[in-house]
């Protein structure tokens, strides 16, 4: 599915993520809260959007940063050390056994890139508005804080629930 509306030709509505038009009406079938899964860059806002308009209690359980590649002792990250790499592989300076090894580790495991982007800071925006609980935002996908957190985050549903706590409670008056 196309992330914007460049892909669609169309001039009238930039920066639509469609993601977004979906969720509210997902969350009609939902009687009570909904606890999202999410991890990259445009899924993540998509789904705080959604949650927002569709005005039921939400939160966030956002997949967090694979752990790190390594190839001959060097360590590589997704898409950071993609592109100088497969630049070596086309001008001859190394060979497709190493660029086949190098593209086995650029997602050794599951998780978002570690770097710094829009994944990382939108984590952190969550945990900032109380949407996801706090070392939600920094603990890797495969370590055992990820479970903690998954509980922590059911629990918050639960309470959000049952307090009555909508997303319409948010305003410039009363950001907590």
């Amino acid at each position: 599915m196309p992330s914007d509306a460049h892909h669609w030709h169309c001039q009238h509505i930039l920066y639509f993520n469609p993601c977004h038009a979906n969720i509210p009406q997902l969350f009609d079938a939902v009687k009570r809260g909904v606890q999202l899964y999410g991890g990259c860059d445009k899924p993540t806002p998509a789904q705080l959007m959604g949650g927002l308009s569709a005005n039921k209690p939400i939160f966030h359980l956002v997949t967090r940063p694979m752990t790190l590649g390594s190839h001959k002792g060097v360590i590589i990250e997704a898409c950071t050390d993609c592109r100088n790499n497969w630049a070596s592989y086309r001008a001859g300076a190394i060979e497709i056994e190493d660029i086949s090894a190098i593209n086995n580790e650029l997602g050794p495991t599951a998780g978002t890139r570690g770097v710094m982007g829009t994944a990382s800071a939108m984590a952190c925006i969550l945990v900032g508005l109380g949407l996801m609980p706090f070392g939600g935002s920094t603990a890797p996908a495969v370590s055992y804080s990820r479970l903690r957190i998954a509980e922590e985050t059911g629990a918050n549903a639960v309470a959000a629930f049952k307090k009555d706590l909508r997303p319409s409670l948010y305003s410039r008056e009363n950001p907590y």
